[in-house]
């Protein structure tokens, strides 16, 4: 099945995120992320659920960018998973869309995917 997505995806497993959670519980956790575009991110959340609808307040520096990039992103799935080893634990991962973020953001995201996606100067 062939992939259909409106912006490219950059595999990005470099940069922090702080999120947290908006909700009663106010959860804050450090992420990694697996991939990133201009109009959201897929998150490896460790231990913390989320689900599908939840909202999240997300902040995070691009690499070699001096600005903070701060907006809100709705959960669109949301995935657990085990990990094996001493102890059996569970994980989350979730794709988040973006939302509330400015045009200058989203343009920074952009422009950072671009320069460094393999093959960008083939375009």
């Amino acid at each position: 099945m062939k992939e259909r997505r409106k912006y490219p995806r950059l595999d990005a497993t470099r940069i922090n995120f702080l999120c947290k959670k908006i909700s009663k519980e106010n959860v804050k956790t450090n992420e990694k992320t697996k991939n990133l575009s201009e109009d959201g991110i897929c998150l490896n959340l460790g231990a913390e659920p989320v689900q599908e609808g939840d909202i999240l307040q997300l902040e995070f520096m691009l690499p070699n960018r001096n600005m903070i990039i701060s907006c809100k992103g709705k959960v669109v799935w949301a995935e657990s998973f085990d990990i094996f080893g001493r102890d059996r634990k569970k994980e989350y991962e979730a794709g988040v869309e973006f939302f509330d973020i400015g045009d200058s953001d989203k343009k920074a995201i952009r422009d950072f995917v671009f320069s460094v996606m393999p093959g960008k100067n083939s375009l």
